[in-house]
Order: C-alpha cells, then sequence, then structure tokens
C-alpha cells in the first residue's frame, strides 16, 4: 500500500511542480516525508524482528524529500536572464540549446560576448561566426506628428516582456518615484506584450488604470524614430543582452539611454 502511495505521489507531483503550486508542493512534501521518516523509525524500534516495514517506509521518506528537493525553487549563485532561476529549469535551458547546436553546421551569433559565452556553457564543433548588427531603423522621424503617438516628455521602454529585460523591476521602481511625486512624466512600452508572471501583469494594470504606464505594443519604424527624437530618455534595464540593440538606435536618433553597464551593453 504505501510503495503504491509513493508512485502515485511521484506522478501527481511530476505534474504539478512545473506549476504556481510548486512551492507549496515542497512544504507538503517535506512534511510528509518527516512521516514517513518517524514511520520508518518507529518500526525499526518497536518491531526489530521485521524489518520490511520500516525499509518501506524509509525508501518513501527518501522518495518524497527527492520530490520536495525538485519541487522547491533552488536558486544558483550565477543569475540567468536577470533572476535567480530554478535549478533544473537551467539544466532544461541548457540541454534545449545543446540540442540545437547539435544538429547545426554552422553557428552565428551577433556579438563577441555571445561567442565567448557560447563557448563557456556549450560544446561546440567550430567555432562561432560573429555577424555584427547595426542600427536598423529606417526614416528621420518626419511628417509623423508626435502628438499622434505620445506627446512630449516622456520615458521609452523598447523590448519584449522578458524577464531578463528588467522590466518587472522598472515598472516597480517607476511606479514608486511616481508615488513618491519624484517623477512625473509616463513610461511608454514598446514591444510584443507577454505577461510572464502575475506580479508583471498587476503592475502594468496599476500603472494603466492610473495613466503613468501606457503599452503600444508593436511601433513601425517611421513611427518609432519619432517616439525615441521625443523621450526624455530609452530605458533599457536589460540584465542578459547578446548583443543589445535599441541602444544604438536610440544613439543614432540622438535618445539618451539609460541602461546597466552589463557586458555586451557596455561594449
Amino acid at each position: 500500500l504505501m510503495a503504491v502511495n509513493a508512485v502515485a505521489y511521484l506522478g501527481i507531483s511530476y505534474g504539478l511542480m512545473w506549476s504556481d503550486l510548486r512551492e507549496w508542493l515542497g512544504g507538503f512534501s517535506l512534511l510528509l516525508a518527516l512521516f514517513y521518516g518517524g514511520l520508518a523509525y518507529g518500526a525499526f524500534k518497536r518491531i526489530p524482528e521485521n524489518r520490511t516495514l520500516g525499509s518501506f517506509a524509509l525508501g518513501i521518506a527518501i522518495v518524497i524529500v527527492s520530490i520536495a528537493a525538485i519541487a522547491f525553487p533552488f536558486r544558483r549563485r550565477e543569475r540567468l536572464a536577470g533572476r535567480p532561476q530554478p535549478l533544473l529549469e537551467v539544466a532544461r535551458y541548457r540541454q534545449d540549446r545543446q540540442r540545437d547546436i547539435d544538429r547545426s553546421q554552422v553557428l552565428f551569433t551577433d556579438s563577441e560576448y555571445s561567442k565567448r559565452q557560447l563557448q563557456r556553457h556549450f560544446a561546440l564543433r567550430s567555432e562561432p561566426i560573429v555577424n555584427y548588427f547595426g542600427p536598423t531603423l529606417e526614416g528621420d522621424g518626419k511628417g509623423v506628428p508626435a502628438g499622434d503617438i505620445a506627446a512630449p516628455p516622456y520615458l521609452l521602454y523598447l523590448g519584449g516582456y522578458d524577464r531578463r529585460k528588467g522590466i518587472l523591476e522598472l515598472l516597480e521602481v517607476y511606479l514608486e518615484l511616481r508615488r513618491q511625486g519624484k517623477l512625473r512624466c509616463p513610461l511608454l512600452l514598446v514591444g510584443k506584450s507577454h505577461y510572464f508572471s502575475e506580479e508583471l501583469r498587476r503592475l502594468i494594470l496599476v500603472g494603466k488604470e492610473s495613466g503613468h504606464v501606457r503599452e503600444l505594443g508593436y511601433v513601425p519604424d517611421r513611427e518609432l524614430v519619432t517616439l525615441m527624437r521625443g523621450a526624455l530618455a530609452l530605458v533599457y534595464p536589460s540584465r542578459y543582452e547578446g548583443f543589445g540593440l535599441p541602444p544604438l538606435e536610440a544613439m543614432q536618433t540622438v535618445c539618451p539611454a539609460s541602461t546597466i553597464l552589463r557586458e555586451s551593453v557596455k561594449r
């Protein structure tokens, strides 16, 4: 019965460990492991001549402790994509990318920094070829009235909604500065929206309801040039980039860029 229970619990746990219940599952697993550990201890103590029950309970306790270790989001010392990531997610990501690399005949990347990172973290058959980017914005923004998009002054965020882009931290800091009255200009978010967490969704909703944050989604190059020319600054708090094109495009349009001095963007 205990063996069947352990197998069933393992199956249920595997289905839950990637959901939002992961931390709850980890805590519950630890409590269950303590119960079976106590059962094993009692069996060994009270029935020393029959070790089967104790061995079963001890084995189940070990299995459930393993589930708890997987379920809890243990953190790496090294941060990936801007925040500490669960070990299994890091391992799965690297395994998937290694599989992609193994299927490739030629590997292109967009900066020397990305090249060094690929050589450091993956097994490569040949040296990656660096294909350098340059500003790709077309047009000078003339003929597009700024008021048709947004009236200056404003801060501009350009990029996808990705955890590594630092958009969550940007919204937290921006809304707090607005609350304290230290910042008065709105924040415009340009890029494909993807709410990777409920906290991000909540912060954007708070900003939109207060009129401080606007989501513009995808913006064509002609309008993007106008947006950059009218912005107080491009805010680009990305923690990890292979190249980091938006700050370069901001330089092309004479727009100040506020960013984090990470290796790729700094260079």
